[in-house]
C-alpha cells in the first residue's frame, strides 16, 4: 500500500588511545653502568606495552633492560579499542675516556733530589700517581692524589718510571699514561745555586720569602698545600737580576694548618722547601 516506517540504530566511535604515556629510563651508559632499565607507563587500565630500539631489539613488557645507547620507541595498546599511542626515550652513552698527559719536565732531576712532576689538568677527574725504580731509590712525598705530584728522585743514573691513572668523576671511566724520567749526570756542568730563605717557620699568619739568583732570568715563587698538591698562591713570576736580594711575602689567612711547600723555579732548577703553618 506504499506505507513507509522508520527506525535508527546509532553507530558510536570509540577512538580514544591510551592515556598519560610516558617513556622514561635510568641512564647514561657509562664505564660504570653497562645497561639501563628503559620504563613505559599509562593511567589507562590494562594497557599492553611494545618497545622497539636499536640492533633490532624488541620487548612487549612495560619495562625492559637495554645495553646499546639509542632511541627506544614505545607503543601503548588501549584494550577497550585497540588504539595505540607511541612516544620514545633516548638513551645516551658516556664512555669518553679522560685525558691521561704527563707533563715532561723542563730539565732531568738532580740525584737524591725534590722536585715536581705535572699532569694535564682534566676537569671533574680523581687523579692516581704510582713510580717505580730499579733500586727503590725513587719515591713520591706528597700529592699522590692530585695533578702534581711531588716526589724525590732516586740514585744517579737509575729511571724512574712514573705510572699515572685518571678517573672521570661522572662516567667512571679511566685512562693511564707512564713516563720514565731519569736523574741528571753528576759529570754535567753544575751552574751557581739560588740563594733563597723562607722564615719563620713554622709561620702563623705571614711568611717572608727572600732569594737572590745568580743569573738574570724568570723566577717563580709558589706556594703548593700538603695532601691537595694543589698550588695556592703565585707569590712571583718576573724577571730577576743577577745578585739582587727580593723579597716576597705570603699571607695565610685561607689556608688550612699543616704541612706546605714553598717551590722556586729558575734557569731549568726547581728548589722546595717544606713549610708549617699553624694556628
Amino acid at each position: 500500500n506504499g506505507c513507509t516506517a522508520t527506525t535508527a540504530t546509532p553507530v558510536t566511535q570509540n577512538i580514544t588511545p591510551p592515556a598519560n604515556i610516558q617513556a622514561s629510563n635510568d641512564g647514561p651508559l657509562t664505564c660504570l653502568k653497562s645497561d639501563v632499565i628503559i620504563t613505559g607507563t599509562s593511567s589507562t587500565n590494562g594497557s599492553t606495552f611494545k618497545w622497539t630500539g636499536p640492533n633490532n631489539f624488541t620487548a612487549a613488557t612495560a619495562s625492559a633492560i637495554v645495553t646499546a645507547p639509542g632511541t627506544y620507541t614505545l607503543s601503548v595498546t588501549n584494550p577497550n579499542n585497540g588504539c595505540v599511542a607511541t612516544t620514545n626515550t633516548p638513551v645516551v652513552q658516556n664512555t669518553t675516556l679522560p685525558a691521561a698527559v704527563i707533563l715532561p719536565p723542563a730539565t732531568a732531576p738532580d740525584p737524591l733530589s725534590v722536585d715536581l712532576l705535572s699532569a694535564q689538568s682534566v676537569t671533574n677527574a680523581n687523579y692516581q700517581w704510582s713510580l717505580a725504580s730499579a733500586d727503590n731509590s725513587w719515591s713520591i712525598i706528597d700529592g699522590d692524589k692530585t695533578a702534581t705530584v711531588l716526589y724525590q728522585s732516586g740514585n744517579v743514573n737509575i729511571s724512574g718510571i712514573f705510572t699515572l691513572l685518571v678517573t672521570d668523576k661522572s662516567n667512571g671511566c679511566q685512562n693511564t699514561a707512564t713516563y720514565t724520567l731519569n736523574t741528571a749526570s753528576l759529570t754535567l756542568q753544575k751552574t751557581a745555586s739560588l740563594e733563597f730563605n723562607a722564615y719563620p717557620n713554622p709561620f702563623t699568619d705571614q711568611l717572608s720569602v727572600t732569594f737572590k739568583s745568580p743569573i738574570n732570568g724568570n723566577v717563580s715563587v709558589e706556594i703548593y698545600g700538603n695532601l691537595l698538591g694543589n698550588r695556592e698562591s703565585i707569590l712571583f713570576n718576573e724577571n730577576a737580576k743577577a745578585g739582587q736580594t727580593y723579597k716576597v711575602v705570603f699571607r695565610s689567612a685561607s689556608l688550612p694548618a699543616g704541612l706546605h711547600y714553598c717551590v722556586i723555579r729558575t734557569n731549568g732548577k726547581v728548589y722546595t722547601k717544606k713549610l708549617i703553618l699553624v694556628r
